[in-house]
């Protein structure tokens, strides 16, 4: 992993990063401008390349330069980013069950863990521990009394249960001091007058409003998901063109007859609408006779024609999907596809939506005024689940 550095003078440092061949570095950057204004993105760096975007690329281009096996590298990088995401999730969980919080297998666990030594609890013996304290709360809708159970630290425990599984876990991590004394505490449980137990929490202290409230559960904000280049797989067959009669005929699209007509049909109803009769109509070839099943449903959607909108977004125009109506003749739709070049990416996407924080289907790393000049491969984008 590479160390972290003081930040320069332009507002980029290096930060540490697992997995980065020798020569290289991750540099973090600062957005100066634009509705990222102040937010921070890695790039890598060597001293022969700048702005790379993932680390795989770095590691294929450090093979190419060395002659270095790049499948034998990236098999590498890949084992040693799994084991770092294995200590993290290993970490998370020794964290949580610190704060109670166990999985269920380990849950039940912990509770036969403690029984076989200290047999059962009840909320009796739990009041009667040191320093622990317990009360109930009525509940006027089912009018049933609710107790908790609080030990001298103020942590809350609803259910007897979680009580058993908390010192079950302290008996596994080798803490069994920090567990009362149960036996002295089972031994100097109150009775009433009929020799039964009195728990103290359900039948002495009853409380409007317990002395400790919860917290509030606050609605979480959905994490969002960064997604990253190397999330995307190159697709041979995927292109854009122009949707003119001469592009469609001689980049021997499928169905180019008909599209030509169809194209025809698009641009006088569009004229009709107000825009240029010569206004751009670009067409996606998404997929191919034979190309086979993979994506399949996803690159027949985005096949077609696309027509730029009147305005543009930066320097670049933008494209929405329009098609002619299936159930109204001499109508057409437009579906929810666009494609527009991503100033934060610096790529052309195709999306569903023109909200350039959010991941597109597809996207082509090259600058160019129309998704037509491209020379380099489209991409598809290929969740990660658990990633």
């Amino acid at each position: 992993a590479t160390e972290s550095a003081p930040a320069a003078d332009d507002g980029v440092k290096v930060v540490p990063f697992t997995g980065l061949p020798p020569g290289w570095r991750a540099v973090e950057k600062v957005y100066a401008s634009g509705q990222y204004a102040g937010k921070t993105y890695v790039r890598f760096e060597s001293d022969t390349h700048t702005s790379i975007g993932s680390a795989k690329k770095a590691i294929q281009l450090y093979a190419e330069a060395t002659g270095k096996d790049e499948e034998k590298l990236l098999e590498e990088y890949a084992a040693l980013k799994k084991k770092e995401a294995d200590e993290k999730k290993a970490e998370t969980k020794v964290q949580a069950e610190a704060r109670g919080k166990f999985s269920k297998e380990k849950r039940e666990k912990c509770i036969e863990r403690f029984r076989a030594v200290y047999g059962q609890l009840s909320g009796a013996i739990v009041t009667a521990f040191p320093g622990w304290r317990g009360e109930s709360k009525l509940l006027e809708n089912c009018g049933q009394l609710v107790a908790s159970y609080y030990d001298p630290h103020g942590s809350c425990f609803k259910l007897m249960k979680d009580i058993e599984a908390h010192f079950g876990n302290l008996m596994e991590q080798g803490k069994e001091h920090e567990i009362p004394d149960v036996e002295l505490a089972r031994a100097s449980v109150k009775v009433d007058e009929n020799g039964r137990p009195v728990n103290v929490a359900r039948q002495e202290n009853i409380v409007d409003e317990y002395t400790q409230q919860p917290a509030k559960k606050q609605k979480k904000e959905k994490a969002r998901q960064v997604v990253n280049d190397e999330w995307y797989r190159e697709l041979s067959h995927m292109r854009v063109i122009n949707a003119t009669d001469k592009e469609l005929s001689s980049k021997k699209v499928p169905r180019a007859d008909e599209l030509i007509t169809e194209s025809d049909e698009l641009r006088i109803l569009l004229t009709q609408r107000g825009f240029d009769a010569d206004m751009p109509l670009l067409y996606v070839v998404g997929r191919v006779p034979g190309c086979g099943v993979a994506h399949r449903r996803i690159l027949e959607g985005v096949t077609g024609f696309y027509y730029q909108q009147k305005d543009k977004i930066g320097d670049h125009p933008h494209y929405k999907q329009v098609m002619l109506s299936k159930e109204k003749p001499g109508a057409m739709m437009c579906t929810g596809l666009y494609m527009f070049f991503s100033e934060h990416r610096q790529c052309w996407k195709l999306s569903t939506c023109l909200d350039d924080s959010k991941a597109g289907l597809f996207m082509c790393s090259e600058n160019q005024p129309s998704p037509a000049e491209v020379k380099q491969p489209w991409k598809i984008y290929e969740q990660r689940h658990g990633s």
